[in-house]
């Protein structure tokens, strides 16, 4: 009898016991769950560039100690970083984006007038223009005495550069930006006259892109990006073209590729325009300043480019052999339409980059810049023997010292120096030694 009874507390307390470690094992797996998701997260942080931002995601920072853990630093990263690390957060990030500036232009469109003054949109940027063709503008930069001091030592640099390489030709030219023009009441930053005043640089060495009006503007530059289009871009080559001397050198003048009566001699994938020259890439461009806005699908415009026979060059990129940009990827459809940004057509930025053609009786020229100068280093190296371009934003990371322009014109025997700069290249100027 007290075997059954205890027989039967035993199965009662088993019961009882498996009840609860069951309800436990749910929980109990999804917590280990998340542990092991977040563990991976930590492990494979997301580094591809955040396209609904366009930024690059925030890091999970590396912890070395449990004091830094508990430090406010460490948990502000950590708050930045988590939800890069997810790609949903993203997807919900658009949705959002999506939505809501669709809701604040359908109200702009029946308050404002865009082509009368700036409209103050997302991201410090403000739409400017016909309303079936906004631009998205940044802001005219004031002429502040930061802006000053940085001018001055540039053109400092430069002058002291020239004096101590006297055998070398030495060039500026000057890309006018939003930055440098208000459009909706024509005010003007001044930045270029400033420092052409304290360039001890020839006249006929200097020249800039001439932006003086908003139409000036829509002809040379994108809607949705703050780079120039390819109309700028060929009316600055035309303008280095002539200021380098190159016509009296001898060099022909690079023209874009017209089209040809033979289907097979044009590219594969992209349509010539009405001109014959003009190829229209994409219907779809969306880049920098649409990206930011959060709204890809909002603002997109045609992406058009010409095509040029470039002579036969090795390019090294921080030495090693690659190409420099894809243009020919993008007209032959070897790259798919999602794929285009400025950076993949034109070219990424590099420390140094250097292009090698076989024409060996030609100079070398050094050219320095920022983004705005890569869609200019083939048509310049095409007329030279090495081309070497310099971005200093990225030198001394790559390179782990300054730029010592004086040491560097003698290791390579340079013969001519070219700064193709604006005043982003200004407000990211890293120092130049001599």
């Amino acid at each position: 009898m007290r075997d059954s009874i205890g027989f039967k507390n035993f199965r009662k307390i088993h019961r009882i016991f498996i009840h609860r470690i069951s309800g436990l094992f749910l929980p109990l797996f999804v917590l280990i769950f998340l542990l092991y998701g977040g563990y991976k997260a930590l492990q494979n942080t997301h580094t591809e560039a955040l396209n609904t931002e366009n930024r690059n995601p925030e890091q999970i920072p590396q912890l070395h100690s449990l004091s830094e853990f508990v430090g406010r630093d460490y948990q502000t990263q950590m708050e930045n970083a988590l939800p890069d690390q997810f790609p949903a957060n993203q997807y919900v990030k658009k949705l959002y984006y999506g939505a809501t500036n669709k809701a604040l232009l359908k109200l702009f469109n029946h308050t404002f007038s865009f082509s009368d003054h700036y409209v103050s949109f997302r991201n410090k940027f403000y739409l400017y223009g016909k309303k079936d063709n906004l631009y998205i503008i940044a802001n005219r930069h004031q002429f502040t005495p930061t802006k000053r001091k940085l001018l001055n030592e540039f053109a400092s640099t430069v002058n002291q550069a020239l004096k101590d390489n006297p055998q070398t030709n030495f060039y500026m030219y000057y890309v006018t930006l939003d930055r440098d023009i208000r459009f909706d009441n024509a005010s003007k930053s001044g930045f270029w006259d400033y420092l052409s005043s304290r360039l001890e640089l020839p006249p006929t060495h200097t020249d800039e892109l001439h932006v003086s009006s908003f139409e000036d503007y829509q002809k040379y530059f994108m809607r949705t990006d703050h780079h120039w289009s390819y109309l700028g871009i060929y009316e600055a080559y035309t303008q280095l073209y002539n200021i380098l001397g190159l016509e009296s050198q001898g060099e022909t003048q690079l023209k874009p590729i017209e089209k040809s009566p033979d289907p097979a001699q044009n590219p594969g994938k992209c349509q010539y325009e009405r001109d014959g020259k003009t190829i229209l890439v994409s219907k779809h461009y969306c880049d920098s300043r649409g990206r930011m806005t959060g709204s890809m699908d909002l603002f997109q415009e045609p992406f058009k480019a010409y095509r040029y026979q470039f002579p036969p060059m090795v390019i090294t990129v921080e030495g090693e052999k690659v190409g420099f940009g894809d243009e020919e990827s993008f007209f032959n459809g070897g790259k798919p339409e999602d794929q285009l940004r400025y950076r993949e057509f034109y070219g990424y930025n590099n420390a140094e980059t250097i292009f090698t053609t076989e024409r060996d009786s030609r100079p070398n020229i050094l050219v320095f810049g920022n983004s705005y100068f890569k869609p200019l280093l083939k048509m310049i190296a095409s007329h030279y023997h090495q081309t070497y371009s310099i971005d200093l934003r990225y030198y001394k990371d790559v390179k782990k010292h300054e730029f010592n322009i004086n040491e560097y014109i003698q290791e390579h025997q340079i013969n001519e120096v070219l700064f193709i700069i604006n005043i982003l290249f200004i407000d990211d100027y890293h120092t130049i030694e001599l």
